[in-house]
């Protein structure tokens, strides 16, 4: 399975695809971008996630697919079904390399991964994510496809010593 957008090649990821997947991450570490992930990580570190990730998308428990500009991973976004009462919602992540965000990647990931979701995801009923209140261009996005906000969560997120509003958003299906 692969999807073509403007030059970019989207498709699931395989087990070659560690060193790009960290270089990605890392550049948006760098950036200080609005992600969960606050500090860069390693090959090996990625590789067992990559790992994990292969082995759940084999069992169809999450959906994943990275874009790719040549051979260089410029977006990554993902549904995973939660478990034990939550597995009926599945969580999306989302990331763009900066300079790729505002000319469509990102809505063409969404449209991509929530069609995938509904197609693999076996039980999935509502799609939910959690995103930096201050976050506009990625709320926008978000409410393109039907998201709405269910809660915020005051100083829900810190980095470097500094809280920041976190925004949980749901799609019902």
């Amino acid at each position: 399975m692969e999807f073509q957008y403007n030059g970019i090649r989207i498709r699931p990821p395989n087990e070659k695809d560690a060193e790009k997947m960290m270089e990605f991450i890392n550049s948006l570490v760098e950036e200080k971008a609005d992600i969960n992930q606050c500090k860069k990580v390693a090959l090996d570190e990625e590789e067992k996630y990559l790992k994990d990730i292969l082995k759940k998308i084999k069992e169809n428990k999450l959906v994943y697919l990275i874009a790719l500009d040549n051979d260089k991973v410029v977006g990554i976004v993902s549904i995973g079904l939660r478990t034990g009462k939550k597995t009926h919602k599945g969580g999306l992540g989302i990331s763009v390399a900066k300079e790729y965000r505002g000319k469509g990647l990102g809505k063409k990931l969404m449209e991509l991964i929530i069609e995938l979701a509904k197609e693999k995801l076996k039980g999935l009923e509502m799609i939910e994510l959690s995103v930096f209140k201050r976050n506009e261009a990625a709320k926008k996005l978000y409410k393109k496809f039907g998201f709405k906000k269910v809660a915020t969560i005051k100083k829900g997120l810190k980095f470097e010593g500094k809280y920041f509003d976190e925004e949980i958003m749901a799609l019902w299906l």
